[in-house]
Order: C-alpha cells, then sequence, then structure tokens
C-alpha cells in the first residue's frame, strides 16, 4: 500500500497557519498573501482525498488519529480564510465537514486549540444571518468550558443583548470584539441594529436634539449623525433652534414656570405614514367587547 502523504499535509497546514495566525493581530495581510493561502488549502484538500480513514468511509488505518487530526485543522484553517475572505458560504461548507471531527470524533482525537475560535465566529455568522434555530443549536452542542471563553461568549451575549431589544447594550458589547477577525460580521450586526434603533426613534419622537440622537445611536458626534442620516436616511432634516434669550433673574424665573425646551441644534424625522389617527378605533373596542362578551358566555 502507497505510503500516505501525512508529511506533505503537514507541510501546507504549517504554510495555511503562519498566515491565518496573523488574522487576530493588526499586521497587514496582502490580497496576493491570501490568494497564495487558498491556492495552499486547495492543494491541502487534495491531499486529503489521500487519507482513507476519514469521514464518511472512516477505513480503519494504522495513522488513523493522525489524519484525522489534520483534517480537522485544514477544515479549521478553511474557516478562517473563509472569514477573512467574507465568504459565508464557504465558511458553511467549512464547518459541516468538521461537524464529525467535534462530535463523533471528538473523544478520540481529544480538544482542538482552536476550536473555540472557529466556533466562536461560526455562531457570529449564523447570528449576522438571523439563523437564530441554528445557533441556539450550535450552542447547545458546546461545553461548559467551550461557552466561557471569550469568542464564544462574545457572541452569545450579542444575541442575548439582541434579544433583549436594548440596542445600546448591543452596540457597547460590539465595540469590543475578542480579535480583528470578528470586526466585519460585527460592523453588520452594529449597522443593522443601529437601524433598528433609528427606525424605532423615528416611530417614537418627531424631533431630537442632535447630542440626544447620536447618543441614541452610539455615533461619536453630530457629524457623525449627519454623515448616517445622509447614508440611510435622507429624509431627516437638521435644524438650528434660535439662540436662547439671556439668563433672568431667579425670581423671573421663578414666576415665569417651567424651563423651555432646550435650544441648539435638532434632527426632525419625517411623519409617519401609520399615524395613530389612522387606527380604526371604534371596529376595534366592538371586536374587543364582542370578545369579552364570548369569553363570559364560555366560561
Amino acid at each position: 500500500m502507497a505510503a500516505v502523504p501525512t508529511d506533505k499535509a503537514n507541510a501546507l497546514l504549517a504554510s495555511l497557519r503562519a498566515v491565518t495566525s496573523r488574522f487576530d493581530s493588526s499586521a497587514v495581510v496582502g490580497d496576493e498573501e491570501l490568494a497564495a493561502a487558498a491556492a495552499t488549502m486547495r492543494d491541502l484538500r487534495m491531499v486529503l482525498t489521500e487519507f482513507p480513514s476519514l469521514p464518511p468511509t472512516s477505513v480503519p488505518h494504522a495513522s488513523a488519529v493522525e489524519q484525522q487530526t489534520i483534517a480537522r485543522s485544514a477544515f479549521e484553517q478553511a474557516c478562517l480564510l473563509a472569514v477573512r475572505a467574507g465568504d459565508g458560504a464557504a465558511l458553511e461548507r467549512a464547518w459541516s465537514q468538521l461537524v464529525p471531527f467535534y462530535g463523533d470524533l471528538a473523544r478520540a482525537l481529544g480538544p482542538s486549540a482552536d476550536k473555540p475560535r472557529v466556533a466562536g465566529l461560526y455562531l457570529l455568522h449564523l447570528l449576522v444571518s438571523d439563523k437564530l434555530a441554528e445557533f441556539h443549536c450550535e450552542m447547545e452542542l458546546l461545553s461548559e468550558a467551550e461557552r466561557a471563553a471569550a469568542s464564544v461568549a462574545f457572541p452569545a451575549l450579542l444575541e442575548a443583548r439582541m434579544t433583549e431589544g436594548a440596542y445600546n447594550r448591543v452596540l457597547e458589547a460590539a465595540s469590543s470584539p475578542p480579535s480583528s477577525l470578528f470586526a466585519p460580521m460585527v460592523a453588520a450586526i452594529s449597522a443593522a441594529v443601529r437601524d433598528d434603533a433609528a427606525r424605532c426613534a423615528q416611530a417614537s419622537y418627531r424631533s431630537l436634539p442632535v447630542d440626544a440622537a447620536a447618543a441614541m445611536l452610539h455615533l461619536p458626534s453630530a457629524t457623525a449623525l449627519r454623515e448616517y442620516a445622509a447614508a440611510s436616511h435622507p429624509d431627516w432634516k437638521f435644524e438650528s433652534a434660535p439662540a436662547a434669550a439671556g439668563a433672568a433673574s431667579s425670581t423671573t424665573a421663578a414666576a415665569a414656570g417651567p424651563a423651555p425646551r432646550k435650544a441648539g441644534p435638532r434632527v426632525v424625522f419625517p411623519a409617519s405614514s401609520a399615524s395613530l389617527d389612522a387606527i380604526p378605533a371604534v371596529p376595534v373596542i366592538e371586536r374587543t367587547l364582542q370578545y369579552a362578551n364570548d369569553m363570559e358566555r364560555i366560561v
């Protein structure tokens, strides 16, 4: 029987790790280097086809554990490359290939140092894709130690904050990802949450002080708010309130009653098309009373 090329696979794997190990740092990985890593990944996949012990066949072999460990590491590297390339479909394919190694073969192979990071990235991908059922299923398959890892706890915290509807807390949590590799997907979540918060603000207020609106949307300044509005809500208008009058004496102020609305620039939201006046109040009341009468007869 021909020798299985585990040495070649290990060499290719080492070449991949030299690139992916820099994804979590501030080091620049150029497009040419990424293209070379993708080519190396393709070569490694070709070598893996010569391993007889891999699922789904899992033919018994003297080097089965070594082959399976190499394959697990290769698919983990494939996940990292897919995340770096922003290819969600490739990430899902690589994760599906990892599932047997994290499931049935986990006991024989032992723990993987890269699993928490890869699992955290995949969970964040599910969150961005709004696949919440799959998100919770994958969370249930992780051990307590794996859930406690920073890379896994981060998407779990984001999901909890999103479920609560605490948009400001989502944006606060999203501002501190475990590594730069999480940043592109975190940016997508932050943008979606900010848009939801903006829709809520528009539905709840006719206008807001610019500083208050910027704080509500977790934007650093009024300039950032104007840039966000120009890109996402061009129908928002910015108005400058007239300058406040000089300070009155304490006696005059006391007689004047409540202080007027704070002067300053404001963002004015367009009128909602779904006005409260459009709610059919009488039919709603009639249906509610009819429902109450029916319930009384049933009881």
